[in-house]
């Protein structure tokens, strides 16, 4: 009984051994595969952030150069006719530029910054097109507060000059209009046009960087579309979830 009671013993302690050793391999190899796991999410989250980061700063340097050709072509054709004029003109433009520099601190502005800017691209827009635009603006005070993506909203303001003045003869009548709706701001700029007619490719470029800023920064959250609201008006919506 005694040699049986040793080699029984000898046999429970090297089982409970292999057990705990088994234990603690399974343990191990549990923690650092999930540690690992972890680790690969999050370099592969840093990539993402930092493809999106890359990407949306490409997105906004496609912007800035087409939006200087079109103020630096009005000046031009000022600076003969009206000197006065024209140096106001500048004023508005190193307005906008300067606006333009300070937003690259942040990828969204309040609204309310970023109508300064729509005012004084209107302005330098009224002054080329003379009589022939008209511009109403309806922006709730609580929707002048909420974040947007910097310039977006000229973007699309410029395309709907494209569209609408420089396409048409008489008076055009640009409508902007932001308002919050519960939890989403919704904000439209409307002119004359057709959704019949494709745009230029200037004007496809901008609004495709319009959309693809949103998604970049909002993902599902926010979109962009076009509209047909009436016979000969085309309306370009925005809204974003807060």
């Amino acid at each position: 009984m005694g040699v049986w009671s040793e080699h029984s013993s000898i046999a429970f302690l090297f089982m409970g051994v292999t057990i705990a050793t088994t234990i603690w391999a399974i343990l191990y190899l549990t923690i650092t595969t999930m540690r690992q796991s972890r680790e690969a999410r999050r370099r592969e989250m840093q990539m993402k952030l930092a493809l999106s980061d890359a990407e949306l700063r490409a997105l906004e340097a496609q912007i800035n150069p087409h939006f200087l050709f079109n103020c630096l072509n009005s000046i031009r054709g000022m600076i003969v006719e009206d000197a006065d004029e024209a140096q106001d003109m500048i004023t508005r433009l190193a307005n906008i530029l300067r606006y333009s520099l300070q937003r690259d601190r942040n990828h969204t502005v309040p609204l309310a910054t970023e109508m300064e800017a729509v005012e004084d691209y209107l302005a330098l827009e009224s002054i080329r097109f003379d009589d022939r635009l008209r511009v109403r603006m309806e922006v709730a005070e609580d929707a002048r507060r909420m974040e947007i993506p910097a310039m977006l909203l000229q973007t699309v303001v410029e395309n709907a000059i494209k569209h609408g003045v420089e396409r048409i003869s008489a008076g055009e009548v640009l409508s902007i209009c932001a308002r919050l709706d519960a939890d989403v701001l919704r904000i439209e700029v409307e002119n004359s046009g057709t959704l019949d007619n494709p745009p230029a490719e200037s004007t496809r470029i901008g609004l495709a960087n319009a959309r693809e800023r949103l998604r970049i920064l909002y993902a599902e959250r926010a979109s962009m579309s076009l509209l047909a609201p009436s016979q000969g008006r085309v309306r370009a919506r925005s809204e974003e979830h807060t």
